[in-house]
């Protein structure tokens, strides 16, 4: 039977606090449907949150993913996820720099087999000045499975000292195996 699962959660930081939030995303090979994820994350002035994501192979569903990130001056964001893919798969970040000196590290592992999808984007938002930003993208492909990575990032007018790197590495195991990775920078400012 086709099913349809959908969650909203949401996380809200005040200044200084941190915390460790641990997503496993559940593993029902015998449901077939689409379910969506979607995590609204606000991080206020100096606040550090840590994420760790863990997504298992979903042979039968259309999954997708969203996280809607805020940050605020010198606040600390760093995220490891490790995905497997689905019959279809999309992660949506769209991440905002908001406060000074705000900075994040996106980390993350893919690793597909048979006829799995995994599809990244990301959009990441410098809106202000002496911000950073890390994103790391591992990509293992095999057999007739198909990965990408859109990321996208935006330094605004007035976003100087902007440091911003983005890496993204495939291994294809297999000569149906496609990976494609799509980096992108709009930069506005003069000193990045």
């Amino acid at each position: 039977s086709q099913t349809v699962d959908l969650r909203f959660y949401s996380l809200h930081l005040s200044r200084g606090e941190k915390a460790d939030l641990s997503i496993l995303f559940p593993e029902n090979a015998s449901v077939s449907g689409w379910s969506h994820y979607h995590f609204d994350l606000i991080l206020e002035e100096e606040s550090e949150l840590s994420l760790s994501a863990l997504q298992p192979s979903l042979p039968l569903q259309l999954s997708t993913f969203s996280f809607a990130i805020q940050q605020g001056g010198k606040s600390r964001f760093y995220s490891t996820s490790a995905w497997e893919g689905a019959k279809f798969a999309r992660n949506q970040i769209s991440l905002s720099l908001s406060g000074e000196e705000a900075y994040c590290s996106l980390k993350s592992i893919t690793v597909t087999g048979e006829k799995r999808e995994m599809h990244h984007f990301l959009s990441l938002y410098h809106h202000q000045p002496n911000c950073q930003s890390e994103q790391l993208f591992h990509q293992v492909v095999q057999d007739r499975s198909s990965v990408s990575v859109d990321g996208s990032v935006y330094v605004e007018r007035g976003a100087d000292g902007t440091d911003s790197n983005q890496l993204i590495r495939s291994l294809l195991l297999g000569n149906d195996a496609m990976a494609a990775g799509k980096p992108r920078l709009f930069i506005d400012a003069d000193d990045v």
